[in-house]
């Protein structure tokens, strides 16, 4: 409600989520001003009277700031329809409900019952036969017409119950319906629902005894990043506090800790913190409270590992998502995390292989970005078919092949494709050479033998190779496993992405641009021999190495 008193001034600047309407002197200083307190903890911007409108405001600044807020939150008390303010503000909400789509109301019936706020009994009926006497019956009419439509609304009833545990549930549904910390998704997504409702079936929200991983892995380009937002957004209001740590491997150990105690305790670290500091802090905390985590692309690095380790800690019932190209990263947080923890709450961890696009979500998603529909055109049915199979379903190679061939010709189709079938996109390189950088000398190597040589091969053909180069090949290809690199299949054959294959092929391309003999591998034999017989190259101590296609 209003300042009674108000009657002068201007309107508060800025939109709200929420408005609060209440009688001052029945729920000011109790209930609503516990539920405003609630709110604005959650991050939630409310409006009150008192908390945001300065002393001599006219009645329309308040309908100002009405028109303004999303949600409408009327707490219906037993002197609710004795302020003429508190009825105009619900006119005003009825109105603005039912000409602006998105808003709602939520209305709260405090110690009285709907049937009150319908009129059928005396309680509110008394005070609006007082106002019209005051007024006449224009006006009390049309507030009567809103108090019969609020109450016609699902909402919440207080009488009798814990107010505590009422206003958590309230804050959940404001939340629900507001999202506050909604992240950004794709414009079009194809195919990951069934993938979002395995996540949640992982995490299992519904039991809330113990304190659950799950480590989505695979290679950059994926779309581990996409199904961690896609669930965050629909799992976020359900917890106490949730954050999503994103760029984790560019941010620093500090700025961590800094968003991580702001998001979920609202609490700034000062300046001059060290790193210490914010992990003790984090350590005192997280048990007190049950949350919703993700790690967007953690690697194996000692400080956000260590940072990850603390989750263990968190209030049970709470859930964490880390994605990673790296599976290592689910066997150091089992075993260094359960060693301190084990024994004081129950914690599992569960990784989840991030797979390819099904080909008919694939042939989806890049028809809609190659043509704004779900089919090709006829003449270019079978060429988009031949772009899905060299993606091999992943799904940023599919987005950006796509978006890069809408509104061109057939020709320039055909002359693209050749081009990329030879060297990935440069956008799907930048994210695989994230993986390929953070390898150590002798697995880039191994690495670029596969992709040159040996996709589809038995691995014991190039092991013994390997060997006698001085690598050791089983520590650096459990290496290439665990960074979804490659993976060892049927009939112990070596299977990489065709991008990750054409990728380390591109590496050594660009070796030697100008003088090609010189790279230190060649897959076509015919050209590269006549070559090296031409510069005499044969029998020079030359150390590259030859295969076939």
């Amino acid at each position: 409600m209003a300042n009674e008193e108000a009657n002068s001034g201007t309107a508060p600047s800025g939109n709200y989520d929420v408005f609060l309407s209440f009688r001052g002197p029945d729920t000011r200083n109790t209930f609503a001003d516990c539920l405003f307190v609630f709110l604005k903890i959650r991050g939630i911007r409310v409006f009150r009277d008192d908390e945001e409108l300065r002393l001599g405001e006219k009645i329309s600044a308040i309908l100002r700031a009405v028109e303004n807020s999303r949600i409408y939150i009327p707490i219906f008390s037993k002197n609710y329809a004795s302020s003429r303010w508190c009825l105009r503000e619900l006119k005003c909400m009825v109105e603005s409900h039912g000409q602006t789509l998105g808003k709602q109301i939520i209305p709260i019936f405090y110690d009285v019952e709907p049937r009150d706020v319908k009129l059928e009994t005396e309680l509110y009926q008394s005070a609006l036969t007082k106002h019209e006497e005051d007024l006449g019956c224009t006006e009390v009419k049309q507030w009567k017409e809103a108090l019969t439509t609020v109450a016609r609304i699902k909402g919440w009833h207080i009488k009798d119950k814990r107010q505590g545990e009422v206003i958590e549930d309230i804050v959940k549904d404001v939340l629900l319906k507001i999202n506050t910390t909604k992240r950004d998704l794709p414009a079009h997504l194809v195919g990951i629902d069934n993938r979002v409702e395995d996540i949640k079936r992982l995490l299992n929200c519904y039991y809330t005894s113990d304190v659950r991983f799950v480590i989505i892995h695979g290679i950059g380009g994926m779309g581990k990043t996409t199904l961690a937002n896609a669930v965050f957004n629909q799992l976020s209001p359900q917890f106490e506090g949730h954050s999503f740590l994103s760029n984790i491997q560019d941010l620093g150990i500090e700025k961590l800790q800094k968003k991580l105690l702001a998001d979920l305790f609202h609490f700034l670290l000062p300046e001059t913190f060290d790193c210490q500091e914010g992990n003790n802090l984090i350590r005192k905390m997280l048990p007190n409270k049950q949350v919703l985590l993700v790690f967007d692309g953690m690697d194996e690095n000692d400080q956000s590992m260590q940072l990850a380790k603390y989750c263990t800690l968190c209030g049970p019932g709470s859930r964490i998502i880390i994605t990673t190209t790296s599976k290592s990263v689910f066997s150091r947080i089992e075993v260094e995390g359960f060693e301190e923890n084990v024994s004081t709450r129950s914690t599992k961890i569960i990784p989840y292989e991030m797979k390819k696009m099904h080909l008919d979500h694939a042939l989806q998603l890049f028809n809609k970005l190659a043509f704004n529909t779900y089919s090709a055109p006829p003449d270019l049915y079978d060429l988009s078919k031949e772009v899905i199979e060299f993606t091999g379903g992943l799904p940023l190679a599919v987005e950006v092949i796509g978006s890069h061939l809408r509104g061109q010709s057939k020709a320039q189709w055909i002359s693209t494709l050749d081009q990329l079938k030879k060297v990935p996109h440069k956008k799907v390189q930048q994210r695989l050479k994230i993986s390929y950088d953070a390898l150590e000398y002798r697995q880039q190597q191994i690495f670029l033998d596969i992709a040159c040589f040996f996709v589809n091969k038995k691995i014991t053909i190039p092991m013994y190779m390997w060997e006698d180069s001085g690598f050791h090949p089983r520590f650096e290809i459990e290496v290439l496993i665990g960074k979804s690199l490659i993976k060892i299949v049927d009939h112990n054959r070596i299977w990489m992405h065709d991008q990750l294959k054409a990728f380390g092929r591109e590496i050594v391309r660009q070796e030697h641009m100008r003088k090609p003999e010189d790279r230190s591998r060649f897959w076509f034999l015919e050209r590269p021999m006549k070559r090296i017989y031409e510069f005499g190259e044969i029998g020079s101590g030359r150390s590259s190495k030859f295969g076939t296609n």
